[in-house]
């Protein structure tokens, strides 16, 4: 990790492998970060070239649009007090991975234990929801138990002699220890605070040359059950995150296996927060504006590949017209151009689905102008008589047009079924004015105004 183009190789080779078998990703599972002899205390000069690791291969990966997921043990709030793995620099490669999952497991090794606690669980899930999106966080769950000997007594046949002795542990499937219990006679006990399973029984091995030598270990199992794996997953709505990682699917009981899946269905789906500008909110008709939509989870993580849908809603429309559809980017974002002929409510809407909720954004209002143009000389003799003909659009008929004399209404005109106006001008004398024309908002246009068209009266 500390030799630059050492880490430069290894990323490299990861690339190639992803992009030799068109991989979705890679998961990095790198669980011992002290060689022989180390201690913790060489975390401090490891963490920096883990860090600088993990973005140098989250760079290369996501140039290629493919994903970063790391595998750690726990690591906790130090208010808890808890022996936790921060040299995984959760906050620092948070940026830059797509998941994070937990190892919440081996708690338990050398001597009897519960293999995951759940307030140990849930400890380190708060603290990983602080150093990243909690839609990242994966808490991982065992599908497997332990078998500690705990009491040996006789003189064990020597094809035993050495593994069955206090101390001698193994690590057994969920579904073997249900088995385990029933072969043996053992009583397994369901302790909710830790949430698992345990029981204790004994197994005798005898030589089968000579029954005179046997000896018999007092065995203890902890394990988790389907009861384990709902508390587990509970947490992944609790918590809104990305999900469960189970160590190893196959291991678990049928049961285990369909607790998960209702606890999921139970879950209620992702609340997306979507949000809506425009660069422009009045336009003149038949000018275009860009409409940009934003679409997050509540803890602000891009929600990529969102199908979202533009509507819209005018004076005449009783109900919302989708008028195009596109899909948000890597940074949940979706661009647009668009076009409305009159005075209109535009929102985004994101299709729902199993996992996420129909998310609408706010309603943006666009208020549209009408064109005016009118056909004025630029000069004209004083005291003659000049028809002047105007054109308003959309066209409409029965609109009524101020006309204004250096801003000041000198009449009012009704446009025709074609949208045109006219009116007469007449100049007493040499001047220089400035004529405009203007139109008053109703329910379909905004106000308009004309450009100033100067005179020279001569």
């Amino acid at each position: 990790m500390a030799n630059e183009g050492k880490r430069a190789t290894l990323v490299k080779t990861i690339k190639d492998l992803v992009t030799k078998y068109n991989y979705d990703g890679i998961d990095l599972d790198f669980e011992k970060f002290y060689a022989k002899g180390e201690t913790r205390a060489n975390w401090v000069a490891m963490k920096p070239n883990w860090v600088s690791f993990i973005k140098e291969l989250s760079a290369t990966l996501h140039a290629d649009s493919k994903l970063l997921s790391v595998t750690t043990p726990p690591d906790f709030d130090p208010a808890t007090k808890r022996a936790g793995n921060w040299v995984y620099a959760w906050s620092e490669i948070g940026p830059h991975i797509d998941r994070l999952r937990i190892m919440a497991y081996d708690y338990s090794t050398i001597t009897p234990g519960p293999i995951g606690p759940l307030d140990w669980t849930e400890d380190a899930v708060k603290f990983a929801i602080t150093q990243m999106p909690a839609s990242k966080v994966f808490v991982g769950i065992p599908g497997y138990g332990r078998d500690w000997i705990t009491k040996v007594e006789g003189a064990c046949p020597t094809a035993f002699a050495s593994t069955i002795i206090v101390g001698g542990r193994a690590s057994l499937a969920m579904r073997d220890a249900v088995n385990l219990a029933s072969t043996y006679g053992g009583e397994a006990k369901y302790n909710t605070t830790f949430a698992e399973n345990s029981y204790v029984y004994k197994k005798p091995y005898s030589d089968p040359t000579n029954s005179a030598i046997t000896c018999t270990a007092t065995r203890t199992v902890w394990y988790p059950d389907e009861r384990s794996y709902a508390a587990r997953a509970a947490l992944v709505g609790k918590y809104r995150l990305g999900g469960v990682a189970v160590w190893t699917f196959g291991k678990e009981t049928a049961a285990a296996a369909t607790a998960i899946k209702n606890v999921a269905k139970a879950i209620a789906p992702d609340v997306i927060v979507s949000a809506i500008a425009t660069d422009l909110e009045q336009i003149n008709y038949g000018a275009t504006f860009n409409l940009t939509g934003t679409f997050k989870l509540p803890d602000k993580t891009p929600v990529a590949g969102l199908n979202v849908r533009f509507e819209v809603k005018n004076s005449t429309d009783s109900t919302w017209r989708s008028i195009a559809v596109g899909v948000t980017d890597a940074a949940g974002t979706i661009t647009a151009p668009a076009i409305v002929a009159e005075k209109s409510q535009i929102r985004l809407v994101s299709e729902g689905s199993w996992e996420r909720l129909e998310a609408k954004s706010l309603e943006k209002a666009i208020n549209v102008a009408p064109n005016i143009m009118m056909q004025l000389p630029s000069s004209v003799k004083a005291t003659s008589a000049y028809q002047v003909k105007g054109q308003i659009f959309p066209k409409s008929a029965g609109v009524s047009v101020n006309v204004k004399r250096n801003g000041v209404v000198i009449g009012s005109y009704l446009t025709d079924a074609t949208g045109g106006f006219n009116f007469t001008l007449i100049e007493k004398e040499a001047n220089l004015v400035n004529y405009q024309a203007s139109v008053a908002a109703n329910a379909k246009m905004g106000a308009g105004n004309s450009e100033i068209y100067p005179l020279l009266i001569r």
